[in-house]
């Protein structure tokens, strides 16, 4: 699979420097059927992931929504962070990646903003100004 660097590449030697399909295969070492697919392609490719895999965490899901439903009832400056959970759940035996600890984490309060106030919403500050900025 060839990356969005390269078909962008393919695209500019073709229609920028005029280059031919066979010069362009030869120096990027694929092939020319390659090259004219990208390059009658209309729009560029856009890779879309249509769910993230979490094989690591699936044990773990319940431990850790047991967690963030604790620090659901506790004051945002008493939560954990992500980066406790993942601590959290290392003692406890995961040897997955934080990457995936924070990702859910981010989902699960994202998914509970609507329950939580005004935390989700910013607030207009006011501040005092003399008579000498206004």
């Amino acid at each position: 699979m060839l990356t969005l660097d390269i078909i962008a590449e393919v695209r500019r030697r073709h229609l920028v420097s005029e280059k031919s399909i066979s010069s362009i295969a030869r120096s990027l070492k694929i092939s020319r059927p390659t090259v004219r697919k990208h390059l009658s392609a209309e729009i560029e490719p856009v890779y879309i992931r249509d769910s993230q895999p979490e094989p690591k965490l699936g044990s773990y899901k319940p431990i850790l929504i047991t967690w963030l439903e604790v620090d659901y009832q506790l004051p945002k400056n008493q939560r954990r962070t992500a980066q406790h959970l993942f601590e959290g759940l290392v003692d406890e035996g995961y040897q997955g990646a934080y990457d995936s600890i924070h990702r859910f984490v981010k989902l699960y309060w994202s998914s509970h903003t609507g329950h939580l106030g005004n935390e989700g919403v910013k607030l207009k500050k006011e501040a005092y100004l003399s008579s000498k900025y206004r």
